[in-house]
């Protein structure tokens, strides 16, 4: 008997960014969410996976809610799906485009760039089973969409020049204490 979790292997074409008419739109909004290993000091970013799906992570991200700014919206959504609730909003990274995983709609996605000292997962969403992890900036590995992982390389030295300031004013603060 097999035991095995057979898991769904989906490959992201280039049609995914092609907008088709009369699809509705979708406002979304997440974040590359880094912390500094205290071992390595390597910058480290957190990704979830669905458990029983796809096997390649994404960036934490989700749709914005009426009355929710899409500030907010990230907020909820990194707390939702990584269960990190400790978040500095550090800059706005990008604004994506693309169609939904079902081709539904047009999803129009805030990315923004968050700083944590959380090094637990403790999601609260109880309709997906997630699996957060922390990956190193340099090594993000495979993510199912190929748009967060341009976003993520595109930005490399960007978000390491930011989360270095971040961390050196943080520093600074608390010596002169």
């Amino acid at each position: 008997m097999n035991t095995h979790t057979k898991t769904q292997t989906t490959q992201i074409t280039d049609c995914y960014y092609t907008r088709l008419p009369n699809l509705p739109e979708r406002i979304s909004a997440g974040g590359i969410v880094c912390r500094i290993d205290p071992e390595t000091q390597e910058l480290l970013v957190a990704v979830v996976q669905e458990r029983g799906k796809d096997q390649r992570a994404v960036l934490p991200k989700g749709g914005v809610e009426a009355g929710e700014t899409v500030e907010q919206a990230a907020f909820r959504e990194i707390g939702e799906e990584a269960g990190i609730h400790q978040l500095e909003l550090l800059e706005k990274l990008s604004v994506n485009q693309r169609m939904g995983f079902r081709k539904t709609n047009w999803v129009t996605i805030h990315f923004f760039l968050f700083m944590t000292n959380q090094v637990d997962f403790r999601p609260t969403d109880v309709e997906h089973d997630y699996s957060p992890q922390w990956r190193p900036l340099d090594n993000i590995g495979d993510l199912f969409w190929p748009d967060q992982k341009n976003l993520v390389e595109n930005n490399r030295a960007f978000i390491k020049q930011t989360c270095a300031a971040y961390v050196s004013q943080k520093e600074a603060h608390f010596e002169l204490k």
